[in-house]
């Protein structure tokens, strides 16, 4: 059995022995404003870090000369002739007995 008592605590009676025993659920001084300043404070700096980076990094080589692909030969002609043996094609089951039942 247990009862609230007025002052933010919880008594619990055990048993027959007559001691009490007490819960404090108190609140404590919370931590939520010194790790929400942190985590806000090391997010500013590792955006400024990256910031920093790209200002004064190296010029990159591949952007100054770009590689242009050869152009494609427009003077092609394409001829459709039949290639040699008449034809492609191929695969398929080439056994002349049907597969036995399963036993």
């Amino acid at each position: 059995m247990s009862e609230s008592s007025p002052a933010g605590h919880l008594v619990v009676h055990l048993g027959g022995d007559g001691r009490d025993v007490e819960f404090s659920f108190e609140r404590h001084k919370s931590r939520v404003g010194g790790a929400l300043g942190a985590s806000v404070f090391t997010h500013v700096a590792f955006v400024a870090l990256f910031f920093l980076l790209l200002k004064y990094a190296p010029p990159s080589s591949t952007s100054s000369a770009l590689v242009q692909p050869d152009p494609l030969n427009t003077q092609i002609v394409w001829l459709a002739e039949p290639g040699p043996g008449g034809g492609g094609g191929g695969g398929g089951n080439k056994s002349p007995e049907p597969p036995r039942k399963a036993e």
